[in-house]
């Protein structure tokens, strides 16, 4: 019933402080052997009070079976994947820059103001993007096994 409208003129669903519906919830399927990305994930799932972010590993068998539904060719591990509205009748998959941008979307403020970087012309975006995926092993280094997530970060897995 979210965004519904009632007699009254109000809609139910909706912040009355910035009359937008909530934002949906996200998938991040991550590369799980990479500690950036691990720390990305930490840092979206901490800031996330409502709990619209969840998680699960590129490799893991739930991101596997999710990946396999959404696309026929598996991305890269270097990018991130987000799916908005998981199974949702308005379900969008998002990579790379597009992807970060749609989880900031799903995080409270002033997170989301960071979403401005949606002006930069998505070419330049996914460049910068490309370079830090680029060398992010070689200045985080990379897990030999893909580690099992920290407390924090549990409760958000797909599984």
């Amino acid at each position: 019933m979210m965004g519904a409208e009632t007699g009254t003129g109000s809609t139910v669903g909706v912040d009355p402080a910035s009359e937008r519906p909530p934002a949906a919830r996200v998938l991040m399927l991550f590369d799980g052997c990479c500690p950036l990305c691990h720390v990305a994930v930490r840092f979206a799932v901490r800031r996330d009070r409502a709990q619209r972010v969840r998680v699960a590993p590129l490799e893991s068998a739930a991101g596997v079976a999710v990946l396999s539904r959404i696309a026929s060719d598996a991305p890269r591990p270097d990018t991130v994947v987000v799916v908005a509205d998981p199974g949702g009748p308005s379900e969008r998959v998002t990579i790379k820059s597009d992807a970060v941008i749609a989880v900031l979307e799903a995080l409270p403020s002033p997170w989301r103001w960071f979403t401005v970087a949606r002006w930069v012309p998505r070419p330049l975006r996914d460049w910068a993007y490309d370079r830090v995926a680029r060398t992010r092993s070689t200045l985080w280094g990379r897990y030999p096994v893909c580690p099992p997530l920290r407390h924090e970060v549990r409760g958000r897995l797909l599984e």
